[in-house]
């Protein structure tokens, strides 16, 4: 039976063992995946930015917007979330969110490439809103 300075010393090594562990996992995450991560907040800054302006267009003329409406939705929907990174949604404007996986099997490579993407089809969209 351990006496109790070894009980203390036995408790004092695996708090420390589990904070080096916990702090290994933030600090050892993929820089390829963190660069992922930095694109997808772009593009939901860019999101976030964008649709009011959306919103107020199809409100004012819904025929016209209603196509552009649409395809931003399919944007948001195919939104891909980076796998150890968690952020807030803004659920500010209304509409309802499903909690975004990433594909199962991505590399970090595929996952920067799927956030590259999404960011460049958002921009396409906003290029079709009128300023």
């Amino acid at each position: 039976m351990l006496q109790p300075i070894q009980m203390k010393k036995a408790w004092i090594l695996l708090g420390a063992l589990t904070f080096m562990a916990a702090c290994q996992t933030k600090s050892g995450q993929d820089p390829i995946l963190a660069e992922a991560y930095q694109l997808h907040l772009e593009a939901l800054d860019l999101k976030k930015q964008i649709q009011p302006r959306l919103d107020s267009l199809i409100a004012v003329d819904s025929m016209q917007y209603a196509p552009l409406g649409k395809a931003f939705q399919e944007w948001e929907a195919s939104l891909v979330e980076v796998p150890g990174f968690e952020h807030a949604h803004d659920h500010s404007h209304g509409h309802d969110h499903h909690h975004h996986d990433a594909p199962p099997e991505v590399t970090p490579e595929q996952m920067k490439a799927i956030q590259s993407e999404s960011i460049k089809n958002l921009k396409n969209l906003i290029a079709q809103i009128p300023q």
